[in-house]
């Protein structure tokens, strides 16, 4: 934010040397918060971020100015410290805090956007779960032949199928999940070497971070 500031007044002062008498007054509103985001602990607890909500007028005079904090999306275990609510008031800069509900499950997220005047920013607050999503794939696999050939993958995982992406290198050629085994085709090789091809199963947690598991084969050379 201190470094956007920098910008906007390099580019208000070069307005001025442009046409602008000294006299005229720039006006520039300074809204976001320090960090993008929080990480909050699993247990009932608070959380803060440091919100900067300013005016300044030719880069001095900084005046406190008013904006609105909203919690977004369907986020019902944070709320906002002082009122309880999902949407608040404040003037100036200062500590914006937040109140959070402990956490019985898996990592969770949620955003909150700042206004003020024709600004926004948008910050997310993270908690951390009792447990993580896990993957693993297992199976025993011999070395595939160079014409290729067709296995399976046993998966072990605490989510969901639906959620789930299954994925392949060079080399995997077909695909398809159904109760938590992966039937895979490998095909022909045209390498002089032998070649690795890897299946992959992932998801992405409550913070967008990606959680997978993957077997590797080695393949015959195909000539």
């Amino acid at each position: 934010m201190k470094k956007l500031l920098f910008i906007c007044v390099g580019a208000a002062l070069a307005a001025v040397s442009c046409g602008k008498s000294e006299a005229d007054e720039i006006r520039m509103i300074s809204l976001g918060a320090k960090e993008k985001s929080v990480e909050c602990p699993v247990e009932f607890g608070r959380c803060e971020f440091y919100v900067y909500a300013d005016e300044y007028v030719n880069s001095r005079d900084c005046t406190p100015i008013g904006y609105e904090a909203e919690i977004l999306g369907d986020a019902a275990w944070v709320s906002f410290e002082e009122n309880g609510g999902r949407f608040i008031e404040k003037r100036g800069s200062g500590l914006l805090a937040l109140r959070v509900d402990a956490n019985q499950g898996v990592r969770r997220m949620s955003r909150i956007v700042l206004r003020a005047d024709t600004r926004t920013d948008t910050l997310f607050v993270k908690q951390e779960g009792v447990y993580r999503e896990y993957i693993r794939l297992n199976g025993e696999y011999p070395l595939v032949p160079a014409e290729g050939g067709t296995y399976e993958a046993a998966v072990e995982s605490n989510v969901l199928p639906a959620f789930l992406k299954v994925s392949g290198t060079d080399g995997v050629v077909d695909y398809e999940m159904a109760h938590n085994v992966v039937t895979f085709t490998v095909g022909p090789s045209l390498s002089r070497d032998r070649r690795t091809v890897t299946l992959t199963v992932s998801t992405a947690d409550g913070w967008g971070e990606t959680v997978s598991g993957s077997v590797s084969l080695t393949q015959s050379p195909g000539r």
